[in-house]
């Protein structure tokens, strides 16, 4: 992982495991988990639109750090490969169901994982476009 974007914002959106949460200025320190979703940030009259995958929140002092294992603007999502990689997840979960041996729990975390995130991006997507 490393630096993504280091900005001066207004607001941010942000998903995590207790639901959606709104930093403004002055907002309490938190910690929170963040999962798959869209982190939106406000800047002036314009408000850009990430998808993030899981990750760690954190506020203090009125910064915000936000850790994720993968995002991408929405402008960027290309729904044809989203769903191609979500359908080839869903076929290796499929499979190794059907298997005499299981998968290793790790890898069935990982392919989970893989298609909540996949799910945010079009979910963000169709809500983005016009």
């Amino acid at each position: 992982m490393g630096v993504m974007l280091t900005s001066d914002v207004d607001a941010a959106v942000i998903p995590t495991s207790n639901g959606e949460v709104e930093i403004l200025p002055g907002h309490r320190p938190l910690m929170a988990l963040a999962v798959p979703g869209e982190l939106r940030l406000r800047r002036d009259d314009r408000v850009d639109a990430l998808v993030i995958d899981k990750g760690f929140l954190y506020v203090a002092n009125d910064h915000i750090v936000v850790t994720v294992e993968q995002a991408i603007s929405v402008k960027e999502v290309d729904i044809a490969a989203v769903e191609l990689a979500q359908k080839r997840a869903e076929e290796a979960l499929q499979a190794a169901a059907m298997e005499r041996e299981a998968l290793d729990p790790e890898e069935v975390k990982h392919l989970e994982a893989k298609i909540r995130y996949q799910l945010a991006q079009k979910s963000a997507k169709s809500q983005h476009r016009t």
